[in-house]
């Protein structure tokens, strides 16, 4: 409403010039007001489109997808329906990341005749020479 108000006030500064009782300008001040405002709206803005980058980066990247499809989001008239494309595909989808760990879980190693998968505790070391133990002492 404050800004529709500014708009109007700036739009109607050129048929005519409104002044004050005391002969001050009005309109300066406020037109002042109006360049700063929009100056901070559209900062905001931009801080905000980063951050949401930013934020999605991280996310698609710890999910083990490329980061950069949170850059999708820039653009124009079609970043909001690719995001939410890209977020379907990553929930219903079997993530890289879940990939990598079901092929680290099963490597197998054997030991002794025996298969263990990677993520067990190997068996404890057995004697692996080849001479048999020594004689106990005599007494």
């Amino acid at each position: 409403m404050i800004l529709n108000l500014m708009l109007l006030l700036i739009s109607q500064s050129s048929s005519r010039s409104y002044s004050s009782t005391d002969g001050e300008e009005v309109l300066g001040p406020l037109m002042a007001f109006g360049l700063i405002w929009t100056l901070v709206v559209v900062l905001v803005i931009l801080a905000a489109i980063v951050l949401q980058i930013i934020m999605m980066w991280k996310i698609i990247g710890k999910a083990g997808f490329p980061g950069a499809l949170s850059l999708l989001i820039l653009i124009p008239g079609l970043g909001g329906l690719a995001i939410f494309i890209v977020f379907l595909v990553m929930a219903f989808s079997k993530w890289p990341i879940e990939k990598e760990l079901e092929d680290y879980k099963m490597r197998s190693y054997s030991q002794g005749g025996q298969t263990y998968v990677h993520l067990q505790s190997p068996p404890p070391p057995q004697n692996i020479s080849n001479n048999p133990p020594p004689p106990p002492p005599v007494k």
